[in-house]
C-alpha cells in the first residue's frame, strides 16, 4: 500500500504519479468486472423453453380457431422473463431490450394469424423461423456474457 506523504494541494510528480496507477488500474477492473452481467442458465432455460411454447402454438396457426388460453399463457410466459431479466438492473438492458422485440414479433405475427382464417404450412414454418431466430439472437447474447 502506498500513502502519500504530501502537503495538502501539492502536485504529485510523475514518480508519485507511476507508482499509484497500478492500484487504479486493479480498483477500476475489479469494479467494472463486479457490475458486468453474468451468464444466467435459468434465462437460457427460460428462453428456450418460451420458444418451444411459441412454436407449439403457431402450430396450432394452421387450424380455423385460435386458442385464446394458449395465447394469454404465451403473452404471460414473455412478461414474465421480461419482468425476470428487469431485475437484474441495468447492467441487463440488452436482454429487456431482446425480450421486447421478441414480443413486438409474437404480436405482430399474432394480428397476421388473426386477419387470415389460417396459415399456411409454408406460412407457418417462415413465421417459426424468425421468432426462433429471435430466440436464439437473445439466447445467444445470454451465452457471451462472461466470455
Amino acid at each position: 500500500m502506498i500513502i502519500m506523504n504530501s502537503a495538502p494541494g501539492r502536485k504529485m510528480n510523475k514518480r508519485e504519479f507511476r507508482a499509484i496507477v497500478p492500484g487504479l488500474v486493479a480498483a477500476l477492473l475489479l469494479t467494472l468486472g463486479y457490475c458486468a452481467p453474468t451468464r444466467d442458465a435459468q434465462t437460457i432455460t427460460q428462453l428456450e423453453s418460451a420458444r418451444d411454447q411459441v412454436h407449439s402454438l403457431y402450430d396450432t396457426f394452421t387450424g380455423s380457431k385460435i386458442d385464446e388460453d394458449r395465447v394469454d399463457a404465451v403473452r404471460s410466459t414473455l412478461a414474465a422473463m421480461r419482468s425476470y431479466e428487469e431485475s437484474k438492473g441495468r447492467t441487463n438492458v440488452l436482454m429487456v431490450k431482446q425480450i421486447e422485440a421478441i414480443e413486438a414479433l409474437f404480436e405482430k405475427h399474432l394480428a397476421e394469424r388473426k386477419a387470415v382464417s389460417r396459415w399456411s404450412g409454408t406460412h407457418k414454418n417462415n413465421k417459426k423461423e424468425l421468432i426462433g431466430v429471435a430466440f436464439q439472437t437473445a439466447i445467444a447474447t445470454e451465452n457471451e456474457k462472461n466470455e
